[in-house]
This record gives structure tokens, C-alpha cells and sequence, in this order.
């Protein structure tokens, strides 16, 4: 039998797309709160993102890529290219093998995930309630102060972040988040402070990942002068959201 070349296109195509399903399945069962917050076509044009950016960086083996769609939804769809984050992709950019790369890229993020994030990402929920704990004219009040300065506020908010990653990588994320807000115009220059919050919480890209719809629905629908005044106030209902999800698997769990 001969399989023509439009037959095996068609083959890699199906195998592809059975792939995409078993990932977001498998990210539905390991982050079920997030996942449920995002709604089934981000979750899946997250992972189709996912297979894009893994394969940008070799990785084409089916281990090393679902890990790296596990460390999206970890730390953020750009994570790759995340300031915040330089100490744990060290290993993506070398001249190793996949196997290599990929147990080297895992054992960074676990490590990370284990000190920062904390048993079922107790210390990130903390600090996401902690965040909305300042008002935004709080935020914008102090936008203006040197980045080192704003750590200590950061550090505030999420200390096992802070100790787990060290200064230096946070002040040049709130530099990064200054130059973005600057990029957008007058109306975001007293946002600094919230967009530098945003990424350092979700993510450098947060503002452009498809796992927060909120976040490119509002830039969408909202006018300049109100857009970061309604952002702060989607940013809350989204914390909100996750802990009233959270409550509601763990009543589920207990049940069973």
C-alpha cells in the first residue's frame, strides 16, 4: 500500500489534534480553578500557543512538550521570555539535547514551583488576595518611586516570591512594566505601579495571554482614560472568582 504525501499530512494533522485535546484535558485536571476561570476556548488557545512556543525552542518529544504547556500554565504563557524569570529558562537556551534541556527546565520550575507557589499555589493565592488589599489610588500614588524602592512593596505582597527569585530580577520586571505603560500613553502613566503588579503576579505577558481573556477583553472595549481604572476592578473580580472556586472543589473533595 502506498501512502501518498496528502494522506500523511492528513495523519500528522489528526495525531496533532488528538494531542491538543489530551493537553487540555490533562491541564483541566491540574489546574481545575484556573482552567475554569479562563472557559474552555482559552484554555484551548492556550495550548495551542503552547505547541507553537515549545516547538520554537526544540522541543518536539511528547514529554518535554506537555511539560512545557504544564510550565505555561504554571507561570505564564511567556514565561520563556519573562524577565522574572531568566534563573529558570537558563536551560531552554542551551546547546544540550531535548531530554537534557527539558529535565533541566523541570527541575527549575518544580524547585520554584515547591518555594514560591507552596502546596496547591497556597502562597500565590495569598499573595493575589494580599494585592487587593491597596486601593488603586494607592498604586498609582506611588508609581513614581525608583523600582528598587517598589520591590519592598512587592516583597510585601508576596515574600516567598521574592525570596525564591532575589531582587534583582523583580526590579527589572517593575522597570519592564514602567517602559510598557509608557508605550501605551498619558492615560497609564499613573498605572505603572498596577501594570508592574499584574505581570509580577501573572506573568510580563500577561497583558497579551490568552489565558486571561478579561485582561484582552477589557484593552479591547474600554476607553484609554477608564481602561486601568476597569482592569483594577476585573483584577479583583478574578481573584474572587478563583477563591469562591477554590471553596467550591474543596466542599467537593471532602463530600467524596
Amino acid at each position: 500500500m502506498v501512502i501518498r504525501e496528502q494522506q500523511m499530512r492528513a495523519l500528522e494533522a489528526a495525531q496533532a489534534g488528538v494531542f491538543r485535546n489530551e493537553l487540555a484535558a490533562h491541564v483541566r485536571q491540574i489546574a481545575p480553578v484556573h482552567c475554569a476561570l479562563m472557559g474552555d476556548a482559552a484554555v484551548r488557545a492556550t495550548v495551542a500557543l503552547g505547541l507553537q512556543r515549545a516547538d520554537r525552542q526544540r522541543f518536539t518529544l511528547r514529554g518535554s512538550t506537555r511539560f512545557y504547556v504544564e510550565a505555561m500554565f504554571l507561570l505564564g504563557s511567556f514565561f520563556d521570555t519573562d524577565c522574572q524569570y531568566a534563573a529558570l529558562t537558563g536551560p531552554l537556551f542551551g546547546d544540550d539535547d531535548e531530554i537534557t534541556r527539558a529535565d533541566r527546565l523541570y527541575e527549575s520550575v518544580m524547585a520554584y514551583a515547591d518555594a514560591a507557589l507552596g502546596p496547591d499555589r497556597r502562597f500565590e493565592r495569598q499573595a493575589l488576595n494580599r494585592a487587593m488589599q491597596t486601593p488603586f489610588e494607592k498604586l498609582a500614588e506611588r508609581a513614581a518611586r525608583p523600582a528598587a524602592v517598589l520591590v519592598e512593596a512587592f516583597r510585601e505582597t508576596y515574600p516567598e516570591k521574592l525570596q525564591t527569585l532575589g531582587d534583582t530580577p523583580i526590579t527589572a520586571l517593575i522597570e519592564k512594566a514602567h517602559g510598557y505603560a509608557l508605550e501605551q500613553g498619558p492615560p497609564w502613566a499613573n498605572g505603572a505601579l498596577f501594570v508592574a503588579e499584574m505581570m509580577f503576579l501573572l506573568g510580563q505577558g500577561c497583558f497579551s495571554d490568552p489565558q486571561y481573556p478579561w485582561i484582552m477583553e477589557t484593552l479591547r472595549e474600554t476607553g484609554s482614560e477608564l481602561v486601568l481604572d476597569r482592569l483594577y476592578r476585573q483584577f479583583a473580580g478574578f481573584v474572587r472568582q478563583a477563591a469562591d472556586l477554590e471553596t467550591g472543589l474543596t466542599h467537593v473533595s471532602r463530600r467524596q
